[in-house]
């Protein structure tokens, strides 16, 4: 198991770098401007700026945020843990109403609580996620009110002091 894991973690890296370098490449060879596309040999890009991508992606320089104007690394180290704590809630959330509703559908098979559970997967794997966390804001935090705002903590609130800037971490 422990082979398998390091395996799909090694694809999963390999993937990152390969999806980045096709990002690169067709942002920078195909041309968006109809001028450029005129001018094409003249401006053509060198496999020198392939080379310096590689570079730039081995060695983390990534620039700075036009946002924030700060280097584009702290930024991400500074909001990686935010980002961690999203997608393992979620992650849990899809685990706890997943599993149960795949039992009940199979229990159930070809009953309402088959079509009810095909239904929500399809909806809540079709839906765009922007959309369906408008709708749960709307629904949990507005109508019920059993959730809190969104952000990711009151503003007028104190951020736990801790050393992973997890929230969920620090508190505990």
């Amino acid at each position: 198991m422990p082979s398998y894991i390091a395996l799909r973690l090694i694809s999963a890296v390999a993937m990152a770098l390969f999806a980045s370098l096709v990002i690169f490449l067709i942002s920078n060879f195909v041309p968006g401007d109809p001028v450029l596309a005129q001018l094409g040999d003249i401006l053509a890009s060198d496999p020198v700026v392939v080379a310096q991508w590689a570079e730039c992606a081995l060695y983390d320089a990534t620039g700075q945020s036009i946002a924030t104007r700060r280097p584009v690394l702290e930024d991400i180290v500074q909001f990686a843990p935010a980002t961690v704590e999203l997608a393992t809630i979620s992650f849990v959330m899809a685990l706890a109403l997943g599993i149960p509703l795949g039992i009940a559908a199979a229990i159930w098979r070809d009953s309402w609580v088959d079509a009810a559970a095909r239904v929500l997967s399809l909806v809540g794997v079709s839906a765009p996620t922007f959309w369906l966390a408008f709708i749960m804001l709307a629904i949990f935090y507005g109508w019920l009110g059993w959730a809190p705002g969104p952000g990711r903590l009151d503003p007028i609130a104190f951020p736990p002091e801790g050393p992973s800037g997890f929230f969920l971490f620090d508190t505990a």
